[in-house]
This record gives C-alpha cells, sequence and structure tokens, in this order.
C-alpha cells in the first residue's frame, strides 16, 4: 500500500487523498527522495524489483521513475526528481490541494510558511482548505516560498 501511495504521490505531484499516517509517511518519502544525492538507491530500497509495474511496464509517472532506478539510470531518476513543473491551480481544489501537499511534503508548520510568505496562519488556513485568497501578493509568496511556479490561477475577485 505504501508503495502504491507513494508512485501516486509522484504521478500526480500531491498527496490528494491520504490522511494520517499515510500522508505523513508519503509527503516524508517525498522529500527524502527530493534531497538525496541518490534518490535512485532509494526507490531500490523501497520497490523490490518490478513491484512498480503491471504485466511488465510502468505504469505511470511513480513507476518510471522506480523502473529507472532499477535500470540504474541514477542521473536520470535525479534529474526528473529535480526537473521544475508549472502547476495549472485554475480550480480553488487544485490550488487548495498543491499547497497542502507541498507545505507538508517540505516539512514546513502552517506558522513558518506563514511567516517565511509574510502572512498570516488563517491566510495559509484558508488557502489550504478553500483555495480562497485575499491578496495575489500574499499568494504569490506563499507559492514562491513553496517552490511552486503556477501556469494558472484561480479568478481573484475583490470584496467589495
Amino acid at each position: 500500500m505504501a508503495q502504491r501511495h507513494l508512485t501516486e504521490a509522484l504521478h500526480y505531484r500531491s498527496l490528494a487523498g491520504l490522511r494520517g499516517h499515510d500522508r505523513t509517511r508519503t509527503a516524508q518519502r517525498l522529500q527524502l527522495l527530493r534531497s538525496a544525492c541518490d534518490p535512485a538507491l532509494l526507490l531500490r530500497r523501497w520497490f523490490p524489483l518490478g513491484a512498480a509495474r503491471r504485466h511488465g511496464t510502468p505504469v505511470n509517472f511513480g513507476h518510471r521513475l522506480v523502473a529507472l532506478a532499477h535500470l540504474g539510470k541514477n542521473q536520470e531518476v535525479s534529474k526528473l526528481l529535480a526537473r521544475k513543473t508549472t502547476e495549472c491551480l485554475r480550480a480553488p481544489e487544485d490550488l487548495a490541494e498543491i499547497i497542502a501537499s507541498e507545505r507538508v511534503i517540505s516539512g514546513l508548520p502552517i506558522a513558518d510558511l506563514a511567516e517565511q510568505s509574510n502572512t498570516t496562519v488563517d491566510a495559509i488556513r484558508t488557502l489550504e482548505k478553500h483555495g480562497a485568497y485575499a491578496s495575489p501578493g500574499a499568494l504569490r509568496r506563499v507559492l514562491r516560498s513553496l517552490d511552486v511556479s503556477p501556469a494558472a490561477l484561480p479568478p481573484f475577485e475583490v470584496a467589495s
């Protein structure tokens, strides 16, 4: 089960659907992979040969990383994990999920993210729960603090 959670989190770049211990463990493993000198070695330890395949074929991006690790393609695994991707966060729920996931993966308490992004704890909670934001500038600072590059954001509505 833990293997499936990790490959799906790698594929979707999110912890969506995970709760409690599963969410915490998967976030910790993602953080380890992102910071490891040799993430391919970790993947080989966590996944026995062939564990991330269905009928001999990698199923998604997470499975592909595991397969590359078992083929000894260490540099390619490192490069793919470090690759900066832009996130299309047009829907509020997508914005909420990526902020919550990236904060947990980064190991940042809400208060630390609020301080780092020069915003409030309440603003972070609202972002993580509803994907709503009161200031485009504050949202950009939060995303920058989490190293998230948005390609699109939900519409900003000014309260009257």
